[in-house]
């Protein structure tokens, strides 16, 4: 196990990285010593933003605090083992010592441009993501206005989605079964086989939604709503 994690080295644009980063700290810092563990911080910085669009592109609505401390770590623990595990970094140091001032100075501009634009696509992708939730927002709002008519549904079943959670539900129009979904944050299953008001639209009874906060226990209700306690 030694052995092989003396041997796993990054690729070589991040070793590049780190001796332009070390260098370029050496230079502005009288804290020599701490050169390599900073480069190895630096570096781990544009990952964590990389992390964020990953979970974007995942569909992955909400990043908690937990996930993201336990990527932290994650990422620091592979740093050490990528720079600083057995002095790596000294041979990296060395791999590079040929690069003159001009081309240090050049290699700091492409890791800061390399920090901006992984900044840049995290910040867009978390912009896209607040846009998507906020279209699904005001579509929410808009069907939720044009409800106008209050029953009693039974929740059936709740589908689990990488993006998205709904509860499947039914009521009673006239004896017409209707079915109907509502998206949910938070999986419930103690909600399946339990009632709550429904609002729908008189015009358009597709359009429905659960009230997941009106929940009925009234019996006299649930059976004047077509449903047959026990079944």
């Amino acid at each position: 196990m030694e052995v092989w994690l003396k041997k796993i080295r990054p690729p070589k644009y991040l070793r590049y990285f780190f001796f332009i980063i070390y260098r370029w700290y050496s230079s502005y810092s009288s804290e020599k010593p701490t050169a390599q563990y900073t480069a190895a911080i630096f570096l781990a910085i544009p990952h964590t933003f990389i992390y964020i669009l990953i979970c974007s592109l995942s569909n992955v609505q909400r990043i908690s605090k937990g996930n993201m401390l336990l990527f932290i770590s994650f990422i620091l623990v592979l740093h050490y083992y990528l720079f600083l595990y057995k002095a790596k970094w000294k041979g990296f140091l060395k791999e590079f010592k040929h690069l003159d001032k001009k081309k240090r100075v050049k290699g700091t501009f492409l890791v800061f441009l390399y920090l901006i634009f992984c900044f840049f696509i995290a910040i867009y992708s978390a912009v896209i993501r607040s846009n998507e939730n906020s279209d699904s927002y005001k579509l929410e709002t808009s069907i939720s206005n044009s409800l106008d008519t209050y029953g009693i549904a039974k929740c059936l079943s709740i589908q689990k989605e990488s993006s998205s959670n709904f509860v499947f539900f039914e009521f009673y129009i006239d004896d017409r079964r209707v079915l109907g979904a509502t998206a949910i944050e938070a999986v419930d299953e103690s909600l399946i086989n339990k009632y709550f008001k429904v609002k729908y639209s008189s015009k358009k009874i597709n359009e429905s939604k659960l009230l997941l906060n009106q929940p009925v226990t009234d019996t006299n209700a649930i059976k004047a709503a077509g449903f047959t306690l026990g079944r």
